[in-house]
């Protein structure tokens, strides 16, 4: 029932069917509960969604509110919830910016470039472009780079 109510929201959020103030007073609260769920299927769909709700907010309440969930899913021990919230990373980094960006989460874009599971370092790999793009060439060229260029040699084809 979490994850399908999580769901829902985020179909609610596309279709502006919440206010800020009932995203901010009701809904938003809820995250850093259901980021530290024990189910993973709920962990995952609120991956899905948080970028959903950060656009709604922009960038101030995002940074307030959604940036330590947002961070806590990024590091999750479940490669599906870090595979979705990657999935969505060049989303969260356009609301953002480069500069609360720089500081917090590519640090863990960075580490999730290299990790374990295969599927989460495609995803990593394919919000390169979008995010080089809105880093800028010597941002990429400085942490990105090196990286991106070592998933050539990556052992999975």
């Amino acid at each position: 029932m979490r994850s399908a109510t999580v769901n829902i929201i985020g179909e609610m959020v596309k279709k502006d069917l919440f206010s800020l103030e009932q995203l901010q007073n009701y809904i938003v609260p809820q995250f850093q509960a259901l980021s530290l769920d024990p189910s993973p299927l709920v962990r995952s769909a609120l991956a899905n969604v948080v970028s959903l709700v950060a656009k709604a907010f922009g960038r101030d309440l995002t940074q307030r509110l959604l940036l330590t969930c947002i961070s806590d899913l990024m590091k999750d021990e479940y490669h599906d919830v870090r595979l979705n919230i990657v999935s969505h990373a060049a989303e969260i980094c356009t609301v953002l910016g480069l500069d609360v960006l720089a500081h917090s989460l590519l640090t863990t874009i960075q580490g999730l470039i290299m990790d374990n599971q295969w599927r989460i370092r495609k995803s990593v790999i394919q919000q390169i472009p979008e995010m080089s793009k809105q880093f800028g060439p010597e941002m990429f060229q400085t942490k990105l780079e090196s990286l991106f260029l070592s998933s050539l040699s990556d052992s999975v084809h």
